[in-house]
């Protein structure tokens, strides 16, 4: 996928969320980025919904293949059905990951979105080999996705195979993926996952070897 197949996603899903002409009394945030959730909040403008659309959403759409990236971030009206899954608001292609988030009542899906944190949240990223001491001298800052509501430090090792990583995690990833100390799925793949909340709250190698 190219950016500019990442553009017409975002007409998509706009046409999506805007529907048909005929108005009613809800009221959304609107807004589209190609760079963070927190440069669509600073644009955003209110609007009132069509007939048919009675929620309000953000929808994050992410694509990472090799040295490309790109993220389209879209707040607006919404019909139950996209919120429900009914309709695929975006293709999930290989490498494509979409998200929707969907609330009820007027202007509901501010900076601050239902049931979830602040989208300016921030983790330190980096990836080592060798060990989480080299992971930390290298490591940057990144900012989190819509689903990415926590921080996490991760050591894996396979063989003489070793992994030390940072970064931004779902908080499902947390209670899930490395159940006695080992790999969901894979009991070969020795791991520790340790996560935390709030922004850079991950500074620290937070008990990874």
């Amino acid at each position: 996928m190219t950016i500019n197949n990442m553009k017409f996603t975002v007409i998509t899903l706009l046409t999506l969320l805007l529907g048909a002409l005929e108005v009613n009394s809800l009221m959304c945030y609107q807004c589209e980025s190609y760079s963070s959730p927190a440069d669509c909040a600073s644009k955003e403008i209110q609007t009132t919904c069509v007939a048919g659309s009675v929620r309000c959403a953000t929808v994050e759409a992410k694509y990472e293949s090799d040295s490309i990236s790109s993220l389209v971030i879209v707040k607006g009206c919404a019909p139950t059905a996209a919120c429900d899954g009914e309709i695929d608001i975006c293709s999930q292609g290989e490498g494509m990951d979409c998200d929707i988030q969907c609330c009820s009542g007027d202007l509901c899906n501010g900076y601050y979105v239902e049931g979830s944190v602040v989208k300016d949240s921030f983790c330190h990223t980096c990836v080592s080999n060798s060990s989480m001491a080299d992971c930390i001298e290298s490591q940057t800052q990144e900012q989190c996705s819509l689903k990415e509501n926590r921080c996490g430090v991760m050591f894996a090792h396979q063989g003489e195979i070793s992994l030390f990583r940072k970064g931004c995690i779902p908080d499902d990833f947390c209670s899930s993926l490395c159940q006695n100390g080992h790999i969901e799925g894979d009991p070969s793949i020795e791991c520790e996952l340790h996560c935390c909340e709030g922004s850079l709250c991950n500074d620290e190698n937070m008990g990874a070897k």
